[in-house]
């Protein structure tokens, strides 16, 4: 969902700001204390005001910490969260987080567990754990908090799980807010409501409306399904939107509300009647193009044969200036929607080219997300870093916080790891050590051994073979500070270092990769070799049967996902704008697809086994 709930609301430090404020301050325990310890604390506090006035925010927060010991609980453990609110409030929340795990929970009062807690949620927010964010805030804690504290939380939960599309859950909150604002602040939460309805997924509408129990809920789900229908009539919709409004005049909707209903019923009006790809049809690409081009034209054959819809294609590779080509589009055929390029320096070139007179959904994405685009360009393609980034937050839900990696040595293999170790980290994960290893190697032993320490096991076993006098049957002990392993390789290299990591009993340990490991053998069916590894792919490959469908045959297994990218992007071109103004989400071959607010979709994946026979076997969702 897009994030419009959070224009003012639920910002990542707010809530250590309502917490605590700026300053630290004298603390709730402090009538438990001695008098020497009450006088060693507050000074401890004035001190820490006066490093935070230099801006030495982590001085101040290290200072609180490393004094907690000193004081006995809860005293401590109270020090310990004033001291993660200022690292929070100056918004190093991974610093603050981590502070936070390090806290035992058992000595706090509710009062103090709350405020421990909406810390911690505040942090998932930030690092998009969502899920998390309502189990931390359980509605019965929050009881024991002030009313501004209640407050925030309930922001915090109503975000969390309009995030989660659970748009019933999230306006039942926002209507609790209601109840405890006041003033501005009430007009406010009014008007976050109308924007969140704006954005409800238009496919749960209907359900929750047959559902829903609650009845101050019911009319907010018919809004929502007024603010994004399925079919557009325009008097019908005004209409039933004026009745509202005389029907529930407790809801003060904002007076541009009208006006922007008028403005998406307009945008929403679009059925593409004559669409123009543009793919790369001869030249070293144009398998990609084909693969693309078979998709998309299967899709369209057995999904929407009969919409009267005209498909034609232009060869971005007989023409250098792919904006002529998108401009012929337009002129030559009319096109109401351009779909392509494909290769990623010639979507550069159109988005640069001038103004888009038609919608674009290009299949691949822009290197500068800030690119300034004159009309509706939209991105969509199998982006690695989206595979690198739901790794990296897999690991973190499996609770493997500590790692090592291997990745090649090579600019594709230091992008996907960069893209990963940046999201990993910001969860809290450590990566203990990283390998770049050389694709031309064919022996990996010698980054292997070192990299999981077996030697270290090695030289132990000898010393005591020495002793001994006779040699020892052992399996080599692994390194007991991580916890998986992870392996950025394509397909090639995968079969050939995973199998040696198997043969040094690597896989002891969880080995985690990417789609690029795995490639499906229609006749083999699979890696015999890859066996157990675990890794995310596209729900065309991971559901595939034991049968080649027959539209595939013609086409090389290595584009089958390109091919699967086809048939996606026909799908998004019935639906693009919808996604775009509300949070409609696809159940794509090439993952769920969701929209963020550039206009740039990215997917979410399967994870899934490499079985014995090489194949697939799906695995259940990540934990929350």
């Amino acid at each position: 969902m897009k994030n419009f709930y959070g224009i003012k609301l639920c910002s990542a430090w707010a809530f250590a700001m309502a917490l605590y404020g700026c300053a630290a301050v004298v603390p709730e325990t402090d009538n438990e204390l001695n008098y020497l310890q009450q006088i060693k604390l507050r000074l401890a506090y004035a001190s820490a005001d006066k490093l935070l006035s230099k801006g030495q925010v982590i001085e101040a927060a290290d200072q609180l910490w490393n004094l907690a010991p000193q004081f006995p609980q809860p005293t401590e453990q109270e020090i310990r969260v004033r001291a993660a609110a200022i690292l929070s409030n100056n918004q190093l929340m991974l610093r603050a987080y981590r502070y936070l795990k390090a806290i035992d929970e058992k000595p706090l009062s509710k009062k103090l567990l709350l405020k421990k807690r909406m810390l911690a949620a505040a942090f998932y927010k930030q690092s998009h754990q969502t899920k998390k964010i309502i189990k931390t805030l359980p509605r019965r804690l929050l009881d024991y908090g002030s009313k501004n504290e209640q407050v925030e939380a309930l922001k915090l939960i109503a975000y969390a799980q309009f995030e989660l599309n659970e748009l019933a859950a999230g306006i039942q909150t926002m209507l609790t807010l209601d109840g405890m604002l006041q003033g501005t602040e009430k007009e406010e939460n009014i008007e976050y409501l109308w924007l969140a309805v704006l954005n409800g997924d238009p496919d749960d509408l209907q359900f929750y409306l047959e559902h829903e129990q609650t009845e101050t809920v019911k009319p907010w789900i018919q809004l929502a399904l007024l603010a994004t229908p399925k079919e557009i009539d325009r008097e019908r919709l005004l209409w039933k939107f004026r009745q509202w409004k005389k029907d529930y005049p407790q809801w003060p909707l904002p007076e541009s509300a009208e006006q922007t209903l008028h403005a998406r019923w307009n945008y929403l009006d679009f059925k593409p009647k004559k669409i123009v790809m543009l793919l790369p049809l001869s030249g070293n690409y144009f398998k990609v193009g084909r693969a693309v081009l078979a998709g998309f034209t299967h899709a369209h054959q057995h999904q929407g044969s009969t919409n009267n819809l005209s498909i034609t294609s232009y060869n971005t590779d007989q023409e250098e200036n792919v904006y002529a080509l998108y401009q012929r589009a337009v002129r030559e055929q009319s096109a109401d929607l351009v779909i392509g390029p494909i290769l990623k320096h010639k979507v550069a070139a159109l988005a640069a080219g001038g103004p888009l007179e038609v919608p674009v959904i290009a299949l691949n994405y822009l290197s500068d997300t800030e690119t300034r685009i004159s009309g509706e360009f939209f991105q969509f393609g199998l982006l690695p870093e989206d595979e690198a980034k739901q790794l990296a937050r897999r690991l973190w839900n499996d609770e493997h916080h500590s790692i090592v990696v291997l990745s090649g040595d090579t600019v594709w293999g230091r992008r996907i790891y960069g893209s990963f170790a940046k999201e990993y980290e910001s969860l809290g994960g450590r990566i203990q050590e990283v390998v770049h290893y050389n694709p031309e190697y064919v022996d990996y032993s010698k980054l292997i051994r070192p990299l999981f320490k077996l030697d270290e096991s090695r030289e132990k076993i000898n010393e005591l073979e020495w002793l001994l006098g006779d040699q020892i049957s052992y399996k080599p002990g692994l390194r007991d500070d991580v916890s998986a392993a992870v392996l950025f390789a394509n397909h090639k290299e995968a079969a050939l270092i995973y199998p040696q990591l198997k043969y040094h009993y690597i896989d002891r340990l969880p080995v985690y990769s990417t789609s690029h490991a795995y490639q499906l053998n229609p006749e083999k069916r699979g890696k015999r070799d890859l066996q157990g590894l675990i890794y995310c792919d596209i729900p065309f490959i991971v559901y595939q049967g034991s049968d080649t469908p027959p539209e595939l045959k013609e086409v090389n297994s290595e584009y089958w996902r390109l091919y699967a990218m086809g048939m996606d992007a026909y799908a998004l071109a019935q639906v693009f704008r919808r996604m775009d103004i509300s949070g409609l989400n696809v159940d794509g071959l090439t993952g769920t697809l969701q929209m963020n607010a550039n206009r740039r979709l990215f997917r979410t994946l399967l994870w899934a086994r490499l079985s014995v026979s090489g194949t697939p076997v799906l695995l259940n969702p990540a934990a929350p």
